[in-house]
């Protein structure tokens, strides 16, 4: 390649090069567009050129002039490559590390519809060009725009993109423990496209195989059953759901529980579930919807007091995070006010502003833990041993050994050996020994 030291270039290039290996990435940088104003149709300058920016952290530029070449030089194979890199910089690097359950959750507010329209350009454009044995760099872009999308809940655009890849390609073994692997989070986003533009069969059959393809994977799992309880198979459903819920007490799964008993008219049951996935540990602005919808079982029930109640709970939840102009909080407005007009003698409306409504959420979580208490068997016995690292321990009740967690104990509580205390059991699952179980809940010092 340096043949030639009498030719510019080729002297330029030998200083390059010789920058590039002291890490000298600026002076780099600054010969390799030297020798691209030379020469333009140089395809090596261009992607070194290319190469160095992203060294130095500036995507951006490195992006824009990728842009900025001629149609037939951003086909080179190698500098399509470095471009490419540096547009999945630019775009999608910052949000690689969240976990596609977590994107979920979140909403975009960093890049506005313009900038979203040319992620898309982008990541098509390059898509298009990469040859399908680049599966890196391929992946990386779909699950990029994936996430994007994904924030924006524009499902289409995920189903459109991930289709571009073929999982039999993709990794099986997650990069990191605790994480996905390539393979099952292109299952999860497939699913969750289908799931979420209402194609029932396709998400039940990918579904189906994404469990089985990854048992622990609690979501293909729910998936799987809750569409069947769209496509009528709500018995079915039911008892998948009610045995995901004994290995993972997730109010979600909870909740679709309680719908399911909803549409099978066991009212008392979907009240009962719905306390189940209200009372759950954790944050509890995200279930401001569903403690809404919660009203709809209690009125069924003459309830209206507390349904109201309810409806209360959840538009304070809603303002306290500032969601109150929301569509979800006007109609949680409109339906209070049309509750007490059509029931003044049994409800009495009490004035809570977003700062102390924390006073109604704790009446209210009472009012929960009571009503699932009331549905459970109660039994007596001793604190017989305790995990402080673990922050769990065992019951001895009669000849029984039941697992509790220090979370179900009251609070400012350190559980000690041979502690008297009642307790309510609940339905389980082993994970050790891979069967169900019960375990001791709403724990009580005697």
């Amino acid at each position: 390649m340096f043949e030639d030291l009498s030719n510019p270039n080729a002297i330029l290039s030998k200083q390059a090069t010789e920058c590039e290996q002291a890490q000298d990435y600026a002076g780099a940088a600054e010969i390799y567009k030297q020798i691209h104003t030379n020469r333009p149709s140089d395809s090596y300058a261009a992607s070194r050129y290319i190469h160095c920016l992203r060294k130095l952290r500036k995507s951006q530029e490195a992006m824009d002039f990728g842009w900025s070449l001629s149609k037939e030089l951003r086909a080179n194979q190698y500098v399509h490559n470095a471009w490419a890199w540096a547009i999945y910089d630019y775009y999608f690097k910052t949000s690689e590390n969240k976990e596609d359950d977590e994107a979920d959750h979140i909403k975009s507010t960093s890049q506005d519809e313009a900038t979203f329209k040319k992620m898309q350009n982008a990541a098509e454009y390059i898509l298009k060009n990469s040859p399908e044995t680049d599966t890196l760099i391929r992946t990386k872009i779909v699950f990029g725009i994936c996430r994007e999308a994904k924030q924006r809940g524009k499902w289409q655009i995920v189903y459109k993109f991930a289709n571009q890849l073929d999982p039999a390609q993709l990794t099986k073994e997650p990069y990191q423990q605790g994480r996905m692997s390539d393979q099952e989070r292109w299952f999860y986003s497939m699913i969750k496209a289908l799931f979420e533009m209402g194609q029932n069969e396709g998400c039940q059959k990918l579904a189906q195989q994404g469990a089985e393809n990854y048992p622990s994977n609690k979501h293909f799992r729910w998936w799987n059953a809750v569409t069947k309880a769209r496509m009528g198979h709500q018995e079915e459903a039911l008892t998948e759901l009610q045995n995901l819920d004994k290995q993972y007490q997730e109010w979600f799964i909870r909740e679709d529980i309680a719908k399911i008993c909803e549409q099978l008219q066991r009212t008392d049951d979907a009240w009962i579930w719905y306390c189940k996935a209200a009372s759950l540990q954790g944050p509890i602005k995200g279930r401001y919807k569903m403690i809404g919808h919660m009203s709809v079982p209690l009125q069924q029930l003459g309830r209206n007091q507390e349904a109201y109640e309810h409806l209360r709970l959840a538009h304070l939840l809603a303002e306290r995070e500032g969601w109150d102009k929301a569509k979800t909080a006007q109609e949680l407005r409109e339906q209070m006010e049309l509750l007490q007009s059509g029931d003044t003698t049994q409800i009495t409306p009490q004035t809570y502003t977003p700062q102390d409504g924390y006073q109604l959420q704790r009446k209210l979580q009472n009012l929960w833990r009571d009503e699932i208490a009331g549905t459970l068997p109660h039994r007596q016995g001793f604190i017989k041993t305790v995990n402080e690292e673990k922050q769990f321990g065992f019951i001895r009740s009669d000849t029984d050994d039941f697992h509790f967690s220090f979370r179900d104990l009251p609070r400012n509580t350190s559980p000690t050996p041979s502690m008297q205390v009642e307790f309510d059991v609940e339905e389980s699952y082993d994970r050790k020994k891979q069967r169900n179980s019960f375990k001791a809940i709403h724990i009580r010092l005697i």
